[in-house]
């Protein structure tokens, strides 16, 4: 639970003092994701009604589910400092920020 942010509704990283990062990107790529962005590592699938009540209910969750296919593929390489092909292969699936080619999205 300390890795979600109400403010973005996302899974982000923070530095060792607890807090944050605040040059966070939803969209970029490494630092504190494996293969992905906040988006990829944002809705693990178990645990679905601590994800619900994270977000405020389920309704709520669906929304952001929703927000997730509907935000345009686009990426920053971020950490990774140039494009890798699980990058390509998101955006070639056209589902949005959806990485269903990527196995840590579904981790």
């Amino acid at each position: 639970h300390n890795l979600y942010d109400q403010s973005t509704g996302l899974m982000r990283p923070k530095n060792s003092r607890g807090e944050f990062d605040r040059n966070f990107n939803p969209v970029s790529w490494g630092g504190g994701y494996t293969e992905g962005s906040a988006w990829h590592h944002s809705f693990p699938p178990f645990a679905i009604d601590v994800l619900a009540s994270l977000h405020g209910g389920a309704s709520n969750l669906a929304a952001k589910l929703h927000e997730l296919v509907d935000t345009p593929g686009t990426f920053h390489p971020g950490g990774y400092g140039q494009t890798i092909h699980e990058m390509e292969e998101m955006r070639a699936f056209a589902m949005g920020q959806y990485g269903h080619n990527n196995q840590p999205c579904h981790h």
